[in-house]
């Protein structure tokens, strides 16, 4: 998946299996679960998410970004959510991330703004060449 889809994304950690592993399966703070969208064999998206105190964050909306896909999977985690008495659902991003009109249709809304910023030597880079989700936070 990380193969198919990354490169379409602009500048993206690579999400490889050992990646996720690491970053998720092996926090040493907290319990991270995740949902996938397969069609047969083929991953076509998958959630990270974690959960505290009847909130949920997701760390990790990644894959097809077909709106069906991405539809489906947040409905299907939000259900499970729901089925958990979480009450809270947010999915940081950046402003310009392609996804926010579809989350915005699914009923999420913008909150608060926090600047990002990087740094890459060769020349200066945009939010809109950029992919980057909570779980690629360092703090």
């Amino acid at each position: 998946l990380a193969d198919r889809i990354g490169s379409s994304l602009g500048f993206c950690t690579v999400r490889s299996a050992e990646y996720l592993n690491w970053r998720y399966w092996q926090h040493p703070h907290l319990n991270y679960e995740f949902i996938a969208a397969r069609l047969g064999k083929e991953l076509l998206a998958y959630c990270t998410f974690t959960t505290s105190d009847g909130n949920a964050i997701i760390a990790e909306l990644f894959g097809s970004m077909g709106d069906r896909v991405m539809t489906s999977l947040l409905q299907k985690l939000v259900a499970l959510l729901r089925s958990r008495g979480v009450a809270t659902v947010s999915l940081p991003v950046l402003s310009s991330d392609p996804r926010t009109r579809l989350l915005r249709k699914l009923g999420f809304w913008s909150r608060e703004t926090l600047p990002v910023m990087g740094f890459r030597r060769e020349s200066t880079v945009s939010c809109s060449q950029m992919f980057l989700m909570h779980g690629d936070r360092e703090s």
